[in-house]
């Protein structure tokens, strides 16, 4: 175990709560249109991809490892995203979190979030460290988780 110098994107759907306080009333999305909203952030099928396949996004860029080092951790209405710092790692990180705020933008539903490198410890779905909590904060999620 160690902490690992990553591109790392934080993605957070706004309005989350309104969103949930309406599905239980019935005056909003039903839940399972809920989590299929939720789902365009990103799932473990995206990593395995990686896995399997390598960049699916400009394959041909220089990276470290095939499967780019790309991490997913999706939490509620959050996606934290890392991959390995060289060029085919950013753009494949930009490219996934791009796709999956057009998704939920095509429903009316608005992201914010920010790209940085830094130190992150991130294995499945376990997330620790500061360049994690430096893309929290900056997103405008507060001063970073504690």
């Amino acid at each position: 175990m160690k902490y690992e110098d990553k591109f790392i994107a934080f993605v957070d759907v706004l309005g989350f709560k309104s969103m949930v306080e309406a599905s239980e009333s019935g005056l909003g999305m039903a839940l399972p249109e809920l989590m299929e909203c939720l789902s365009k952030l990103g799932k473990q099928e995206d990593k395995e991809i990686f896995d399997r396949y390598g960049a699916r996004t400009c394959p041909e860029s220089r990276f470290i490892q095939k499967n780019l080092n790309f991490e997913l951790t999706q939490i509620s209405d959050c996606v934290i995203v890392s991959s390995e710092v060289s060029p085919a790692g950013v753009i494949n990180l930009i490219s996934h979190c791009w796709g999956a705020v057009i998704e939920l933008l095509v429903r009316g539903i608005m992201c914010r979030g920010y790209i940085t490198r830094g130190a992150i410890y991130h294995h499945k779905g376990q997330v620790i460290g500061s360049g994690y909590q430096k893309a929290y904060a900056k997103a405008g999620c507060g001063v970073g988780p504690s």
